[in-house]
């Protein structure tokens, strides 16, 4: 997609952990994306959540979820948060 946002009825599930995982990854600097991966463990703080939830909502034209990833921290919640919101977009 180039970067760009992905129209709503585009966004699946797997574009979503495809996406989300990069940017985890970029943010984070580790390939750590189990489901059960904390991005606060992990060294994450909360300019790198903003910096994370910009790039998701860019690139997905969702509106991430920043609630989740402060209560639930994990990877795995945030993809099934994500998808939900991209299901529903």
């Amino acid at each position: 997609m180039n970067g760009e946002k992905a129209e709503a009825a585009e966004v699946g599930a797997g574009q979503v952990e495809a996406v989300l995982a990069a940017e985890w990854q970029r943010v984070l600097k580790t390939t750590d994306t189990e489901p059960d991966a904390d991005f606060f463990r992990l060294g994450g703080n909360s300019m790198d959540a903003v910096e994370l939830m910009t790039a998701v909502e860019e690139r997905l034209g969702i509106t991430f979820p920043l609630e989740t990833l402060f209560m639930e921290g994990t990877f795995g919640a945030l993809v099934r948060a994500c998808s939900e919101l991209g299901a529903t977009a």
